[in-house]
């Protein structure tokens, strides 16, 4: 049986239906908590939940990120330095990336613990604001040398390992791909919006790659990496069996490749359908600021690592 990708008959029979965006981290913050999901895309919008009581504290906190993440966003930014580097003939060593990256990491850090003294620097491009920092939650130099430590180990691996070579050589071309947009329409007024971290042609094969930040065994990223196999038949015209898509795991030196078939092409077409669905479903209740229709998680772990828990702790 041969089957299609993107001929999946999801045609509205009534009427034409609202334009969703859908997107790894999207969906990933509804599944992790409903809440959070509202305070990201809707309480803290301007032009959404306009009648929020909370709506300028929410515009503040949004820009709130933890030492994980702004470990793995460090770590993204120094690796597309290096590759705009390399194509105008000037690539970086280890200890060059590591560099920019720990002044990246202090910049951060100072303008934390700025904000946390109530001292509001303008910035046309602000550093990450540190939740730990900006809270007191953890001593700023535990902070600093934790994410610090990640990011020697991560760049160094990136820039030293066999395991990449053919990711940081191809990723030199002047025709690769870096963080590119990953943009594509499915049936039923489905927008997909993603980014590309590194993708070139090698060979007979088109690559794709993901920079993994966390450990191996903590990353469940399918879905993600099987929307870009995706947007690479659709827009680019390749055949699926031409689609290499790569996972490098940079703190644990670690490289994998997803299999996958015809039939989990279509199943995750399917899975993203569905998750539209659900995402249209709430779109009335968080445009109108109805935030009590946005369950909270209650968990801990979760709500220590949230952007908006100060607000959250406060309300129903």
């Amino acid at each position: 049986m041969q089957l299609d990708f993107f001929d999946i008959d999801t045609t509205p029979t009534v009427m034409e239906v609202t334009k969703i965006s859908w997107s790894p981290s999207k969906i990933g913050t509804l599944k992790q908590c409903p809440r959070k999901f509202y305070y990201q895309y809707y309480g803290s919008k301007q032009s959404k939940a306009k009648f929020d009581e909370n709506k300028e504290r929410l515009r503040y906190l949004v820009a709130l990120s933890n030492k994980s993440l702004v470990a793995g966003e460090i770590i993204h930014s120094v690796i597309a330095t290096y590759f705009r580097k390399a194509k105008k003939g000037d690539p970086w060593t280890a200890d060059r990336l590591t560099s920019f990256a720990i002044s990246m990491l202090r910049a951060s850090i100072q303008y934390s613990k700025d904000e946390r003294a109530g001292i509001h620097n303008i910035h046309q491009y602000p550093p990450a604001l540190l939740k730990e920092v900006f809270y007191g939650t953890m001593n700023d130099q535990e902070v600093f040398d934790e994410i610090a430590e990640r990011l020697k180990i991560s760049l160094g691996n990136f820039s030293d390992s066999e395991l990449f070579t053919h990711l940081r050589q191809n990723g030199k071309r002047e025709d690769s791909i870096i963080e590119g947009k990953c943009v594509y329409t499915l049936p039923d007024n489905i927008k997909i919006d993603g980014v590309i971290d590194i993708a070139f042609d090698y060979g007979d094969k088109f690559w794709i790659a993901d920079w993994k930040t966390g450990k191996a065994d903590q990353e469940e990223t399918s879905l993600q990496l099987l929307s870009y196999a995706l947007w690479a038949t659709k827009q680019k015209g390749i055949s699926k069996e031409a689609v290499v898509i790569e996972k490098a795991y940079l703190l644990d030196n670690k490289l994998e490749t997803l299999e996958y078939s015809d039939e989990q092409l279509v199943r995750a077409k399917v899975r993203i359908i569905q998750d539209v669905d659900i995402l249209r479903e709430l779109h009335d209740f968080g445009i109108d600021g109805n935030f009590g229709a946005f369950t909270k998680c209650q968990q801990q772990r979760v709500c220590d690592l949230c952007p908006f828990q100060e607000v959250c702790e406060k309300s129903k």
